[in-house]
């Protein structure tokens, strides 16, 4: 059976094969390197360099025809032409160059190539910080490990990894690794000691320690503000400051003042070692202090004023002896941050006059080798101690039996309650000039005198000579 197309069907499947024919021909005529359809080309690229070069039949002839975005590239025969420089950062990476080619013979039928150029990223940036300096807010005391912030760089060459750095004094801070730049503490922090920490930030695009030929850093400056936070209570003045661990304490010995019996005295009490004061403890915070009574105040003789700690008779006590008060000194806005004092108030009978010595005056002698606790004399030729005396007007008959003597300053010498005057050390012979002092014990009135002591020579001792013979 003849199967063979007859008449206009034969014409038609003649037609068919030809333009198959020239169809596979024009397909042919040009084509990239390895029928690629995707050509890559670095960054930073010289004008004129070559893309790519086509693959084309003899007698060819290839032109742009369109390209996406226009006056990127030309051709040079078959020579695919950069005419400006390629910038990766610039580039989307979602819609590549597109470059439409025309290849045209004669006697063929032409066709499009279609290219699409890919531009490769180069390490050509350095990264950067958006701040020169930076600032950060440290708590005290907070925990080794505990992150304090995250400063990061950028960098536009979008394939680099960053690696970073710090350096800090004292070795405060640290970061969590080289390539996560969280800040860590790595020290414990007291606001006493340390108020500010400055550290210098680096970023690099290739490792610590790397030996590559290309690398780009660039730093940044952190300022660390540590915050004194509210752990220490008040502390009363004067103190004595004192370490316990981790801890710092500050210890008060208290106060002390006099009042008269059955006398309301006027405005604040003068005490010792001065007015009752505290102070926040976190120096650094300075929290608003208030003052209260804890106790010893049953019969409400005195008040304290909570601002300033001021403390004033609302009647006058009405029996002699101390009162202990207790005394508490609190932050206004935390209250669980407290401390305690004492106050010891002598009630003393009233005294018109402070007991004063007999004489402005004394004058003493000793021999140097009088010896310890040997008591001065009244003149060199006599036997006799010296005595200093004093009287009270207070008393009918002068005689107050709560004195105290005591020498002012100096060690060389001191006094008995009964009033002689004792060598307490060794004293080189001289005129040794004191000042003394008597107080009434009950209520601390005082009145003082000179005191001199001449320090004579002792007793020269035997030389002894060696007998020639």
């Amino acid at each position: 059976m003849d199967l063979r197309p007859k008449g206009s069907a034969a014409v038609f499947v003649l037609l068919v094969l030809f333009t198959l024919c020239k169809f596979s021909e024009a397909q042919n005529l040009c084509s990239a390197p390895d029928n690629l359809p995707v050509i890559f080309i670095p960054e930073n690229n010289e004008i004129g360099a070559t893309v790519t070069t086509l693959i084309a039949e003899d007698e060819v002839t290839a032109t742009i025809t369109s390209q996406n975005p226009e006056g990127l590239f030309s051709l040079e025969g078959y020579n695919l032409i950069a005419d400006t420089v390629l910038d990766y950062e610039t580039f989307d990476q979602n819609k590549p160059h597109e470059v439409n080619i025309e290849c045209t013979k004669a006697g063929s039928l032409s066709t499009t190539l279609i290219l699409k150029i890919v531009v490769e990223d180069r390490n050509d940036n350095p990264p950067a910080f958006a701040e020169s300096q930076y600032t950060l807010n440290v708590d005290e005391l907070s925990k080794v490990d505990t992150s304090v912030g995250l400063i990061t760089a950028t960098d536009p060459d979008k394939t680099d990894r960053l690696y970073y750095q710090l350096d800090s004094p004292e070795g405060e801070f640290d970061l969590e690794a080289s390539f996560n730049p969280s800040i860590l503490v790595k020290k414990l922090l007291d606001y006493d000691k340390i108020k500010k920490v400055t550290m210098t930030l680096y970023v690099q695009d290739t490792p610590i320690g790397s030996t590559a030929e290309v690398s780009h850093s660039a730093s940044t400056t952190i300022v660390v503000n540590i915050i004194d936070i509210d752990n220490r209570p008040p502390w009363f003045q004067p103190c004595t400051e004192t370490e316990f661990g981790t801890s710092k304490v500050c210890i008060s010995s208290g106060y002390e003042g006099t009042v008269n019996l059955n006398e309301q005295a006027p405005g604040p009490l003068s005490l010792k070692p001065g007015p009752v004061m505290a102070i926040d403890g976190d120096l650094g915070r300075n929290e608003p202090i208030g003052y209260a009574f804890l106790g010893g105040n049953e019969d409400s003789v005195f008040q304290i004023d909570t601002d300033t700690g001021s403390i004033t008779m609302l009647k006058p006590a009405g029996v002699a002896g101390p009162i202990v008060l207790s005394v508490m000194a609190y932050q206004k806005e935390n209250a669980d941050q407290f401390a305690t004092t004492t106050v010891i108030l002598k009630v003393v009978i009233s005294s018109a006059f402070p007991p004063t010595f007999v004489k402005p005056s004394y004058e003493g002698f000793i021999s140097e080798d009088a010896g310890l606790d040997s008591l001065v004399l009244e003149s060199k030729t006599s036997n006799r101690p010296l005595r200093v005396q004093a009287t009270d007007q207070d008393f009918s008959d002068g005689y107050n039996p709560n004195l105290r003597f005591e020498v002012v300053a100096g060690t060389d010498f001191s006094i008995t309650p009964e009033g002689f005057i004792l060598m307490a050390k060794a004293v080189a012979p001289g005129t040794v000039n004191l000042e003394m002092r008597v107080v009434d014990t009950t209520n601390e009135e005082s009145s003082t005198a000179s005191l001199t002591v001449e320090v004579t020579p002792g007793k020269t001792r035997p030389m002894l000579y060696a007998i020639k013979t």
